[in-house]
């Protein structure tokens, strides 16, 4: 296994990216700025579709409905 921090072969640093929680994404990044720069600080977004079907099922997750409910509902 090569894992990409420790890989001989990479010629440049890798890139560091970290999640934080929505309430308190504002206060790291502007801690991230005034420590490092605001010229190395980026907000990177990621977008993603699901099928309905997958989207309930991440609801149901969410409100602890079991999955078999969810599969019974109708489509």
């Amino acid at each position: 296994m090569v894992c990409r921090f420790l890989n001989k072969a990479r010629k440049t640093m890798p890139d560091i990216d970290v999640d934080f929680m929505d309430t308190k994404r504002e206060d790291m990044v502007e801690y991230m700025r005034k420590t490092y720069g605001n010229d190395k600080v980026a907000y990177i977004v990621a977008i993603q579709t699901i099928q309905a079907k997958q989207a309930l099922r991440d609801i149901g997750r969410i409100y602890d409905i079991p999955t078999r409910h969810i599969d019974l509902l109708p489509r």
